[in-house]
């Protein structure tokens, strides 16, 4: 099983690009997974409405009424045997791992994250922390980002799929 996963697209509504991102590079994913600052509302409702897979987002901080009313601050969900915990994240990107982590009473398997822009995979604890980076506003990071994480066995390995500049 594939997650696909994205996070800050801080687009004002659904783009060819946006489209072109969901049926290539994510193409592949089973489940679609947005960890919040979707900003425009459309992007949301095409993930939820348009787009043929299970869809879990979550509010980030940029996302307006239209979302934050809808979308919970934080999702979980069961895939493949593991338990995925979902949230934005907040403050510094230099602290957001340790924000994000002791945020849960009880870690899950896999948690996903987003808000700093920048991507990072890394295993703490025996759970396995994703971050994307963003698809579409890379801000301090080298690239676009979004990432997969690929599930099988009880087991969760994730990688970064780079998109350019």
């Amino acid at each position: 099983m594939k997650i696909g996963v994205l996070s800050d697209t801080h687009l004002a509504g659904v783009t060819p690009a946006f489209k072109s991102l969901l049926n290539e590079e994510l193409g592949e994913a089973d489940i679609i997974v947005h960890a919040g600052d979707h900003v425009g509302a459309g992007i949301m409702e095409y993930l939820e409405f348009m787009d043929r897979r299970p869809y879990y987002g979550v509010a980030g901080n940029m996302d307006p009424v239209a979302i934050s009313s809808v979308l919970p601050r934080e999702v979980s969900f069961e895939a493949g045997g593991l338990l995925f915990g979902v949230i934005h994240g907040w403050g510094a990107p230099s602290d957001i791992l340790s924000s994000v982590k002791g945020h849960f009473a009880k870690l899950p398997d896999v948690v996903i994250f987003g808000h700093s822009h920048l991507p990072l995979i890394e295993r703490v604890e025996g759970t396995l922390f994703v971050n994307p980076g963003s698809a579409f506003d890379k801000r301090y990071a080298p690239s676009r980002s979004v990432a997969i994480i690929d599930v099988a066995e009880g087991e969760a390995e994730a990688y970064i799929l780079e998109l350019g500049k």
